[in-house]
């Protein structure tokens, strides 16, 4: 009996030691393929746009990933409208260089990343897009297109 006692203590002080081990080590470590965000072409929301005013833009961004994906700021995507990132409906009466965006776009001024969970969501940039006071009569009316892309450096 004594040894069946003195058995049984030492398998539990050996269990006791396992569970309550810490190591370190190397190993590798592998990330799931993450697919890219999609901007939708952002447009200005709420207010017309003005010379000398400025206004909010507002765009979708899908995110096709299974985990939230950390954004640290948006730009002109500079592969659209003629390479000047903004295009308009009264081009060459008023061209895009009336506009300019107020960028790079940061979230709570660069101090934290924007965050997109899965699916869509709607991106709403404030004071983005300002109207040069030298805007053409032309612009009066004018609606703008915004083509962003996500930045993280």
């Amino acid at each position: 009996m004594a040894v069946f006692v003195v058995a049984s203590l030492a398998f539990a002080v050996a269990g006791l030691a396992y569970f309550a081990a810490t190591g370190s080590g190397q190993g590798p470590a592998y990330l799931a393929n993450t697919q890219n965000l999609t901007v939708s072409p952002a447009s200005p929301s709420g207010s017309e746009l003005y010379p000398g005013g400025s206004a909010d833009i507002a765009a979708t961004v899908h995110n096709p990933n299974a985990g939230p994906v950390h954004i640290h700021s948006f730009v002109l995507d500079l592969s659209q409208g003629g390479g000047t990132g903004i295009t308009d409906d009264k081009s060459p009466d008023c061209p895009a260089s009336s506009v300019t965006f107020n960028g790079p776009a940061l979230h709570d001024g660069g101090l934290t990343d924007f965050v997109f969970p899965p699916g869509d969501t709607t991106l709403t940039l404030s004071n983005a897009l300002t109207m040069s006071l030298s805007a053409p009569d032309a612009c009066q009316g004018a609606t703008f297109t915004v083509y962003l892309q996500a930045a993280n450096a």
